[in-house]
């Protein structure tokens, strides 16, 4: 189980518009015995009702602050660059980190991301055992970068 500095298990917010990306991923989450609570939203425009506790997302326990985003780019609504844009521009959410995990190898993508404040871009995976890795690494990154930094 990944865990914050504080020793609590890390929330996480996967942003995915495809069921079986969703499904790949929750399935990567349990057989790696990362057993961290993840929740789901499915386009950009949810990921900022989440973030900003707008609409059916305004019960703290229900939808706890993440402490970390896992955000598709190609998404309706808004996509996950827009969303970057929009949390960097927000003083109050600047600091969450953002892993992007989508299936853009492009190079205009990934520097797009790290200059709206992804901390890591990870393409995505097709196949199960694929994703077990990145979910595995995903680990390693948030003990050995994200934990060791204090954040």
């Amino acid at each position: 189980m990944v865990k914050t500095i504080e020793n609590e298990p890390i929330k996480i917010l996967l942003a995915d518009d495809d069921e079986d990306d969703i499904a790949i991923a929750l399935r990567a989450f349990k057989k790696s015995r990362l057993e961290n609570e993840v929740y789901v939203v499915r386009d950009g425009q949810q990921v900022l009702d989440y973030l900003h506790r707008t609409g059916k997302y305004q019960d703290t326990e229900q939808y706890p602050k993440p402490h970390l985003l896992l955000l598709d780019i190609n998404m309706p609504k808004m996509n996950g660059q827009e969303v970057l844009e929009h949390l960097e521009a927000d003083p109050k959410l600047r600091r969450l980190r953002v892993l992007m995990l989508t299936s853009s190898k492009n190079e205009q993508d990934v520097l797009r991301s790290y200059n709206n404040g992804a901390c890591a871009y990870l393409p995505k995976p097709v196949e199960f055992d694929n994703f077990l890795d990145v979910i595995e690494r995903l680990n390693c990154f948030w003990k050995t970068v994200v934990y060791a930094n204090g954040y």
